[in-house]
């Protein structure tokens, strides 16, 4: 399995204390993605060292779900003691369904939670293979509006949206994630939207994540071009508008400020 990290103690992605494996390749171009290096299987970028000698690194290692359960494991205690697990995050996890099914097989066997973080856009069949051995579905709604959503992200979000559809009507454990990057995924006519969409889509979290710059520099390491240089952060007050819209149609939506 392609892998650019594994990141322990993690807080923010499931419930409870959990191991976060972020997996390599991806098959949207989001705008705002803060993980640049997650974008293809591998990337390969050259630098001098202090001897000035040339150097290759690249972006991700290919490991087994064998050799990655090797750090999951040493936190057994921690999942245990705060309902925590594994969630495998990316780019797209969903791009190496062969790993992910078989390294989700594994936690199973060893008592241990799994959660996929996905933007669902793929077959839903790809999802049945997940489904004997993984207990949550973080997924990204990142718009409603066909033509907003193929203009950030490069793709359409008809699978998308009918994968939200079917995942809620099967009563499958839900969790749904909204960026927010206003004027250019978000306004308040398409937070409207997205609510009234997910109403009766049985998420039992609603989360909307303002958009950050932390991963501009990524872009310049990688040799990539970043494409929202004139995107700003929104404020709190933009923030408390998107999320008291949403809760006009639906329960348990929460944003950081509301977390802490």
């Amino acid at each position: 399995m392609h892998v650019t990290n594994i990141q322990r103690f993690c807080l923010d992605d499931g419930p409870g204390i959990r191991t976060t494996v972020f997996s390599a390749g991806c098959n949207m171009r989001c705008l705002w993605c803060h993980n640049p290096e997650n974008l293809k299987p591998v990337i390969t970028r050259r630098e001098k060292d202090t001897d000035g000698c040339i150097k290759e690194l690249k972006s991700s290692r290919n490991i087994s779900p064998e050799e990655i359960m090797e750090t999951v494991l040493k936190d057994f205690k921690f999942y245990e003691r705060t309902g925590g697990g594994i969630t495998v995050s990316g780019g797209e996890p969903v791009c190496q369904i062969d790993e992910l099914e078989r390294l989700f097989e594994i936690c199973r066997e060893a008592g241990i939670n799994t959660a996929v973080e996905t933007a669902l856009n793929y077959d839903y069949s790809n999802l049945e293979r997940l489904f004997p051995n993984t207990d949550l579905i973080i997924a990204d709604c990142k718009a409603v509006t066909e033509s907003i959503h193929v203009k950030c992200t490069g793709v359409t979000n008809r699978k998308i949206l009918e994968n939200i559809k079917r995942l809620s009507d099967e009563r499958r454990r839900l969790w749904i994630r909204i960026p927010v990057v206003p004027d250019v995924n978000i306004t308040f006519d398409e937070i409207k939207r997205i609510g009234d969409f997910l109403a009766d889509k049985n998420a039992e979290v609603i989360e909307l994540l303002p958009y950050h710059k932390m991963g501009i520099n990524k872009y310049k390491i990688w040799g990539m071009k970043y494409m929202l240089d004139g995107a700003q952060t929104p404020s709190k007050s933009y923030m408390r508008q998107c999320c008291d819209i949403l809760k006009r149609s639906c329960t348990n939506v929460i944003w950081q400020e509301e977390k802490g």
